[in-house]
């Protein structure tokens, strides 16, 4: 076999649903694993890749989406040595755990937004958020136009 083709093919894993959200359950279920006692909280370090491509992914065996459940869920009931399919036997059964370690992990940010006072909060992000809305209201708009003027023709 041509070396090229032998490590394309030791480099090609299967993966269960979309890769970015089994890679992020494989990095916490690893890390679970390496820990003594109860996962309490999870910090995640993502590039904009991954972070673009995990974030509206459904995680198979449930009905949720994303990254923080597909981090969740590999917390409470990955099995890292799946590799990508870590999440093979998750079920809605696990949601409810994943789901309560989930609400602890946004209280926590929610905690640590607070610590910046509700003025700045008001008066700094939310300002951002609605100027990078402008963009997406933008690209509605000429997207419906665009789609409009493709019905008719």
């Amino acid at each position: 076999m041509n070396v090229l083709t032998r490590r394309i093919l030791d480099d090609c894993k299967p993966s269960l649903g979309v890769t970015e959200p089994g890679a992020i359950a494989l990095a916490v279920a690893a890390a679970r694993e390496r820990t003594k006692g109860e996962v309490r909280e999870i910090h995640l370090a993502l590039n904009s890749g991954m972070y673009k491509n995990a974030f509206t992914c459904g995680i198979p065996g449930t009905r949720e989406v994303g990254f923080l459940w597909a981090a969740a869920l590999g917390a409470v009931a990955g099995k890292a040595e799946k590799g990508l399919e870590a999440l093979e036997k998750i079920d809605e059964a696990a949601v409810e755990p994943a789901k309560a370690l989930l609400n602890a992990m946004l209280c926590a940010l929610a905690f640590a937004f607070s610590r910046f006072g509700f003025g700045t909060l008001i008066g700094v992000f939310y300002p951002i958020c609605g100027y990078l809305g402008i963009p997406f209201v933008a690209m509605l708009f000429f997207n419906w136009k665009r789609a409009k003027k493709k019905a008719k023709t």
